[in-house]
């Protein structure tokens, strides 16, 4: 179909519109052909057409010659078709709510329905400021296999403007710029060989001609492939990392383990030796008569009890002598005194005789019992060797 727009009294509309296109792939080239012809275009509030909806039948033939004064709406229909299926304005800086009435100012709402051969009926209807709020912003897609009348069940619409538009392009096969550029025939269109070759942003030639021959997959998965080796090579850097970690991980626990087992060696060794020693002991113990270890257990209590007697007894006489010997001091020291015993006026000697021969009978005392008790001392000392020596044999 190729819709043509002059800038005078007349336009014309050729309302079926047949174009080929190539995929391409790495094995063959498929030719394909698409036909669409549309049948019936609804506006309303829609630039200049007001609040009562108006209905262009558009199936009669292929050509439609729609006669009018500049300013009356002939652009207008294309602009329609242009918004009904592609969400945009016709003319570059045009927004979507530009194109409602400005009288009415809401409840823009336009509808084409067309068919595509093998595929059946559509209808696309696209609303805007149908009440306040998001909500007043839509669009509907029908699709009837059999014939151009639609029910609620025909309604095929996607969850989102978003992909119910990409729906729509992808059942008419052709991209917007394209249908501006191929479709319609305006007098502000550029033509193809003035086109840039290529362009970042906006038509080219190089776009045509990829969107033409679907070389633009080529270069979509390209970008993707890029974009999937990068990813790719992301996680395979990751993973290089995670391995690398892994396998010190594993070598610090292989040393732990290695450290463990040498530790347990040498663990187990020490527990043989420390079981050797206890079974040479337990063999000992073995050959050990308990009757008669107990016979000399009581023996050696026995002996232990009369040292710890011999020893209290020798303890009692040592402090017994040194009393004797502290007594026999003092009165040594006495009898000294009453043999020195001199007058102060005449110079001579004085002493009691009595008291004299009582220190001299003490000290002899001390002398005789001083002799017996170191007697007895030495006979508790021999006594103590010899129980001794019993206890320890």
């Amino acid at each position: 179909m190729v819709i043509g727009v002059c800038e005078s009294i007349y336009t014309f509309i050729l309302l079926t519109f047949e174009y080929e296109y190539y995929t391409i792939n790495l094995f063959n080239i498929e030719n394909q052909k698409i036909m669409i012809t549309f049948e019936k275009l609804t506006l309303r509030n829609f630039l200049s057409y007001g609040n009562v909806a108006t209905e262009l039948s558009l199936n009669h033939s292929d050509v439609i010659l729609i006669q009018g004064q500049n300013g009356t709406g002939k652009t207008t229909i294309a602009a329609a078709v242009v918004y009904a299926l592609y969400n945009k304005a016709l003319n570059t800086g045009t927004t979507a709510d530009d194109l409602i009435n400005n009288i009415n100012a809401k409840q823009m709402e336009v509808s084409v329905t067309f068919h595509k051969k093998e595929a059946g009926y559509y209808k696309v209807v696209r609303c805007r400021k149908m009440k306040p709020g998001a909500d007043g912003n839509y669009v509907q897609l029908f699709h009837n296999k059999d014939e151009g009348v639609f029910e609620k069940h025909h309604n095929v619409s996607l969850d989102s403007i978003k992909n119910t538009d990409q729906l729509i392009v992808d059942i008419l096969g052709i991209s917007y710029d394209m249908f501006i550029q191929m479709v319609l025939i305006l007098a502000t269109n550029t033509d193809f060989l003035d086109l840039p070759v290529t362009a970042t942003n906006g038509v080219s030639q190089q776009g045509f001609i990829e969107r033409l021959f679907d070389l633009h997959i080529l270069n979509e998965k390209a970008v993707s492939l890029k974009a999937s080796i990068s990813e790719t090579k992301k996680h395979v850097d990751k993973q290089e990392f995670e391995t690398n970690r892994i396998i010190q991980e594993q070598e610090r626990l292989d040393n732990h383990i290695a450290n463990i087992r040498r530790k347990s060696e040498t663990h187990n060794d020490e527990v043989q030796k420390t079981i050797l020693n206890y079974k040479k002991e337990l063999g000992k113990i073995d050959g050990v008569n308990v009757d008669e270890e107990k016979k000399y257990l009581s023996m050696a209590n026995v002996v232990r009890g009369e040292i710890r007697t011999l020893k209290s007894d020798a303890s009692s006489m040592s402090n017994t002598k040194d009393k004797i010997v502290k007594l026999k001091q003092k009165t040594e020291q006495e009898l000294d005194s009453l043999q020195k015993s001199i007058c102060p006026r005449c110079k001579q000697h004085y002493h009691n005789e009595d008291d004299i021969q009582n220190c001299v009978t003490v000290i002899e005392e001390c002398d005789k019992t001083l002799t017996e008790t170191i007697e007895q001392l030495q006979v508790l000392d021999d006594e103590m060797v010899k129980r001794q020596e019993e206890h320890d044999s």
